[in-house]
């Protein structure tokens, strides 16, 4: 019988974040949107990580309760 082989992000929690360009940022595994202003927004992961999004014009193009994705002219990602 052999293990069964998962892959880290389920196993482990963590999320799944994509980047399309500068332009897209898809997250799976989110937790809830912190802080959304002019220049930044935070999302909690399901990790307790929190992503720092920064640029401008931003806007929430889809958000449930797996998945979150913002657009807009993205500058630069953080976590803390």
């Amino acid at each position: 019988m052999q293990a069964l082989e998962l892959p880290a992000d389920i196993v482990l929690d963590l999320p799944n974040i994509t980047l399309l360009g500068d332009e897209e940022l898809h997250i799976a595994g989110h937790a809830g949107l912190l802080e959304y202003a002019a220049g930044h927004i935070k999302i909690k992961t399901k990790s307790s990580s929190v992503v720092k999004v920064f640029g401008s014009n931003f806007i929430i193009k889809e958000i449930g309760a797996e998945n979150i994705v913002v657009s807009g002219k993205i500058d630069k990602l953080g976590f803390d």
